[in-house]
């Protein structure tokens, strides 16, 4: 609501005597802060993926799309990959998800040979079914529970 719009809703409340209406504080982007938690709380992913053998190996065709909102509110499409997706996505979307390990400890046997004692998960890899087509979307509530949805198409 504009700043003249509003004064002219105050001067007719106080005109018929009911209380003003306090303007409430918004953003650059024009939002309060309770609609921007709102608007924030949404992850939303076009999924546009495939995986196939040729004779030159492995192709793959990532085409994967987040949703991103500026500083000022707008709304686009910003290029992401698959490979590196949320976990929430990856699940969502089935196929295969591998921990990427490296070796924290390791002892000598002989004199050129070692081996690990102990691993460190260090992050994910994952590997999605070879052709996905879907858009995904997850809310979270005022409590932080998330809901997740996907639309294959």
């Amino acid at each position: 609501m504009s700043g003249s719009r509003f004064n002219e809703i105050n001067a007719l409340l106080a005109a018929t005597g009911q209380p003003r209406m306090s303007m409430p504080q918004v953003g650059s982007d024009g939002l309060t802060p309770d609609t921007r938690r709102y608007r924030d709380a949404i992850s939303l992913y076009h999924v546009r993926y495939s995986r196939h053998q040729s004779s030159g190996g492995e192709e793959i065709t990532d085409n994967t799309q987040r949703g991103d909102y500026d500083e000022m509110g707008r709304f686009s499409w910003v290029p992401a990959s698959l490979a590196s997706a949320p976990e929430w996505l990856a699940e969502a979307l089935g196929g295969q998800r591998m921990p990427i390990r490296r070796c924290v400890e390791t002892q000598r046997m002989g004199r050129d040979d070692e081996y690990c004692l102990r691993y460190e998960t260090v992050g994910h890899s994952f590997t999605p079914p070879s052709s996905v087509r879907a858009v995904a979307i997850r809310t979270s509530d005022h409590q932080g529970n998330h809901s997740v949805e996907l639309v294959r198409y």
